[in-house]
C-alpha cells in the first residue's frame, strides 16, 4: 500500500474573507438568489470567479497609478531623465574657475 500514499490529493486551501455591503446591495443580492435558486455565498464565487477570468490577462501597466514618479522612465533618446539635482550637481562639478 505504499503506493497509496505517493497519490493522495494535495489538500485546498481556503482563505475567509469579509467585506460590507450596504442594505439596498444585500436585498437586491437575495431577492436574486431566492428567484434563481442558489446561495448567496455561491453567488459571490461565482461572481469573483468570472470577473477574474474576464480580467487575467491585464498588464502590468495597466497597474501603474496615473500619479506616479516618472523619474526612471527613459525620454525620447533611451536615456534616462535626470532631475534638475543631478544637472547642478554636473554643472558645479564642470565649473573650475582655477582652470585645472
Amino acid at each position: 500500500m505504499a503506493g497509496n500514499s505517493s497519490s493522495k490529493r494535495r489538500k485546498v486551501r481556503y482563505r475567509k474573507i469579509t467585506f460590507k455591503l450596504s442594505t439596498k446591495e444585500k436585498s437586491v443580492i437575495d431577492r436574486f438568489c431566492r428567484t434563481n435558486g442558489i446561495t448567496p455565498n455561491k453567488f459571490y464565487k461565482t461572481a469573483i470567479r468570472e470577473y477574474l477570468q474576464n480580467n487575467s490577462e491585464m498588464k502590468e501597466a495597466d497597474f501603474i497609478l496615473e500619479n506616479q514618479l516618472k523619474l526612471f522612465d527613459p525620454d525620447d533618446n533611451g536615456d534616462v531623465e535626470e532631475s534638475p539635482e543631478e544637472e547642478d550637481v554636473r554643472n558645479v562639478e564642470e565649473f573650475n574657475p582655477r582652470g585645472d
